[in-house]
């Protein structure tokens, strides 16, 4: 599976410090390859940033 980001979430990511940048595309990474990476999100009711959401340490994924 191929994970892509859109530009500007892209963007930020580069802003980020290396660590917490690996940290976070090794866990994407790790969810993704999961038979059932859902189990991992928790739901929106609030659909403006996406359907779910993964939480990495202090950052979140919305997709």
């Amino acid at each position: 599976m191929k994970i892509v980001f859109k530009e500007s979430a892209a963007r930020q990511i580069k802003k980020l410090d290396r660590s917490i940048r690996i940290r976070i595309l090794e866990k994407l990474q790790f969810f993704f390859t999961q038979s059932n990476p859902l189990q991992f999100a928790e739901f929106l009711k609030d659909s403006r940033f996406g359907n779910w959401r993964f939480r990495i340490g202090d950052y979140r994924v919305f997709f």
